[in-house]
């Protein structure tokens, strides 16, 4: 009688790790998704500022907030299926900011070549920004 209340135990937490590893997979391609059309976003808004003479210092901000904000809702509605509110968003921006200045700080520390810099806050947002989405803005 133990035997097969512990069989039976291993195959619903088996069931349970398949639906929690579908989950993250969806989740994780819904991000990606969402994180290029955001970066779609950043570069069109960042260069049509530019191109009506915007210095980079206030456009690069400015496409920032307008990327992330789209990101926020995306994210909330689409990969992780939550109500998008203020405290949610503050919480998104505030991640999706701190990884900029930290990514930004290395590349100058570092005197990275701007290739290198945009690859390393790629990276960095991709991973960090999900981790912290899933683990703290959306959970």
């Amino acid at each position: 009688m133990c035997g097969n209340g512990f069989k039976n135990g291993n195959s619903r937490l088996a069931a349970i790790r398949t639906l929690i590893k579908r989950q993250t997979v969806k989740q994780l391609r819904c991000y990606t998704v969402v994180g290029v059309a955001n970066t779609l976003i950043h570069i069109t808004v960042f260069s049509l500022l530019v191109l009506v003479e915007v210095p980079a210092m206030f456009a690069n901000p400015v496409a920032f907030l307008v990327a992330a904000s789209l990101s926020f809702i995306a994210n909330a509605k689409w990969t992780f299926d939550k109500p998008a509110n203020m405290k949610r968003y503050i919480l998104f921006i505030g991640i999706m900011g701190t990884i900029a200045a930290v990514s930004g700080k290395l590349a100058d520390s570092f005197s990275w070549h701007p290739a290198v810099a945009l690859i390393v806050f790629a990276g960095l947002s991709w991973v960090s920004g999900y981790l912290g989405s899933r683990f703290v803005v959306f959970s």
